[in-house]
């Protein structure tokens, strides 16, 4: 059946996927849990590091940075050289060239206690598993727990309008949400097209992906292509929206499981999702040969 006789037949029964609290999911209070077992079987003591002599040098403050810098490099058995980000993507990483320990942290680790901070440089200096573990959990919690402001992306495309495929796959499928008409951020998520370029050869095809730390979806624009069919655009959309609404778990290893079976099953509940997976399957060489258009200055 076309997508237009669906669109058509108002009297057809569509599945209401229900929504799930943000803060409400599986796997979360394990996470809390873990890190204050850790905390409690941390051979470090709070009181063993001057917190109170040294918040103030020389007249001023010291922010949280400054003070977490000052307890890592205490617990690190080797000269730390240290630099504060906020690339969510690489939360933290680490070399060590024999005499020093190069490391670089998000600042989520800034305000994290004494004994998370023994994770970080046990995971660094020793490759430890079970600090490894606390490592990823606090940076799921964290993220999980803290949102952002989104990024200020483009909803209306040369072929296509994120906005109005987001408003109605969510008349569709999520209609216990609010919509708030002409707004890019309808059910709080703001949705809008990547900015982000490849570079280099092409190896694999990202169509799509939700931000749960700015709560915003974003889409790939090799997809606003007339050859891009609406309903392939419109599952990924859909997809997407179902990672905002089903959060990911997060496993006591602190692996994080985003296509979880409930997520699978939902996302079954899309009506052409066979069309879609099927197109996707055929997509790929179309996609390579557009970005390699691309990457020579072609449309």
């Amino acid at each position: 059946m076309s997508k237009s006789a669906l669109r058509d037949r108002p009297e057809i029964s569509r599945t209401v996927v229900e929504e799930k609290s943000r803060s409400d999911f599986e796997g979360f209070s394990a996470v809390e849990s873990s890190v204050s077992l850790y905390k409690e079987k941390s051979s470090i003591d709070e009181r063993n590091f001057p917190s109170r002599s040294v918040r103030v040098i020389s007249g001023r403050s010291l922010s949280s940075e400054e003070i977490a810098s000052i307890k890592l490099a205490a617990l690190c058995p080797l000269p730390l050289n240290l630099a504060w980000h906020e690339n969510r993507t690489s939360f933290f990483s680490c070399r060590k060239d024999g005499r020093s320990v190069h490391l670089r942290l998000h600042r989520l680790f800034a305000k994290a206690p004494t004994p998370v901070l023994e994770a970080v440089v046990g995971y660094a200096v020793k490759g430890d598993r079970n600090a490894g573990t606390i490592v990823r959990q606090m940076a799921h919690l964290y993220f999980s727990k803290q949102c952002i402001a989104p990024d200020d992306l483009e909803s209306k495309g040369r072929f296509y309008d994120l906005l109005a495929i987001r408003e109605r796959i969510q008349k569709w499928y999520f209609p216990d949400l609010d919509v708030y008409h002409n707004r890019p951020t309808t059910c709080g998520i703001a949705i809008g097209w990547s900015t982000h370029r490849r570079v280099g050869a092409f190896k694999c095809m990202t169509f799509g992906s939700y931000d749960r730390h700015r709560n915003q979806i974003r889409i790939n624009p090799l997809l606003d292509d007339a050859a891009v069919p609406l309903y392939f655009l419109e599952f990924i959309v859909y997809h997407e929206i179902l990672h905002a609404r089903l959060p990911a778990r997060i496993d006591a290893r602190g692996r994080v499981h985003s296509h979880t079976r409930e997520f699978r099953l939902r996302e079954k509940q899309f009506l052409e999702f066979a069309a879609a997976k099927e197109w996707e399957k055929k997509s790929l060489q179309f996609f390579k040969a557009k970005t390699k258009r691309i990457r020579h200055g072609r449309p």
